[in-house]
């Protein structure tokens, strides 16, 4: 007979070494759990920078527990694993206490699983509620409806993945204006996304200076005509905080080379191909001008 434990939950997880504040990749964590290292395995949120992969966690009143599960890359194999070494597809609420979903296969819930519990976490924080109790209450409502759910962090997956430096507040108003001038017939789609920050471009001259350390995204910086290009940032984790080094640097370089534009473009997450976006040059009067590389732009001084 299969274990009954109708209170795991398949989520996303981080993963730390013990007294280090430095994320671990996929590949490391299964690397150092193999050697014997004992690894901080926390749960994550769908989208997250430092959502490495999938395991399954027991839900307490207050926390989320790892126990030593298998972890996987992928959240279709963690969904798998609870299936059948658990007997738990989803797991859903009925009355106070939590419930197999392949026992009550009427109580479906038709929002995810991980949603329900944000939704009552955030609600346990705020006021004097228990989270097993609110949890109820969402799951009963939930599961005669329907609502395919996109968050900020979706949005800037697709903007790393297309090589867009954008800011969270930008990235919140382009979620508004696709919500309420969408089309309900061919409905939001991952395409959704990627051609609305095909038409978004960032007005970083209007971006305050102490706040460009809040644009996403990977930058390459290369002299124009220079097969040498220097990466600031590094897929998954270091994605923030690089557009001050990027523009830093390419300050240096232009100074060593006046006359001659110093590019920085925004890499796409699977693309070798980088456009360039901004381009600094040091004049000959030693004024330093910084220029915003648009389509026109590339045909002249920006061209690589």
């Amino acid at each position: 007979m299969l274990p009954n434990k109708p209170d795991l939950i398949v989520l996303p997880f981080r993963a730390r070494r013990i007294e280090s504040d430095v994320p671990l990749t996929f590949d490391q964590t299964q690397s150092l759990i193999q050697t014997g290292e004992q690894i901080q395995i926390a749960r994550s949120h769908p989208g997250a920078p430092e959502a490495i992969g999938w395991t399954i966690f027991r839900r307490t009143r207050t926390n989320y527990l790892y126990e030593n599960e298998p972890l996987f890359r992928f959240e279709r194999c963690a969904r798998l694993r609870i299936r059948s070494a658990y007997a738990i597809q989803y797991a859903l609420i009925k009355e106070d206490d939590l419930v197999p979903d392949h026992l009550d296969p009427h109580r479906r819930n038709k929002m995810n699983d991980y949603m329900l519990e944000e939704m009552a976490d955030a609600l346990a924080k705020e006021l004097p509620v228990d989270n097993n109790a609110v949890l109820a209450i969402l799951s009963r409502y939930w599961q005669d409806k329907i609502a395919p759910l996109w968050q900020l962090a979706d949005l800037l997956k697709v903007a790393l993945k297309v090589g867009k430096p954008i800011t969270k507040d930008d990235a919140i108003k382009i979620l508004k204006e696709l919500f309420e001038g969408h089309d309900a017939e061919p409905g939001l789609t991952w395409m959704t996304l990627e051609v609305a920050l095909q038409e978004y471009h960032l007005n970083w001259k209007h971006l305050p200076e102490d706040r460009y350390g809040e644009v996403q995204g990977v930058f390459k910086v290369w002299r124009k005509g220079s097969p040498i290009a220097f990466q600031v940032g590094l897929f998954p984790d270091h994605i923030h905080g690089n557009l001050p080094k990027a523009i830093t640097l390419a300050k240096s370089r232009a100074d060593q080379s006046p006359g001659v534009p110093v590019l920085i473009g925004c890499e796409a997450r699977h693309l070798d191909e980088v456009e360039p976006w901004l381009s600094v040059v040091r004049e000959a009067d030693c004024a330093q001008v910084e220029k915003t590389c648009t389509p026109q732009h590339l045909i002249n001084a920006c061209a690589s």
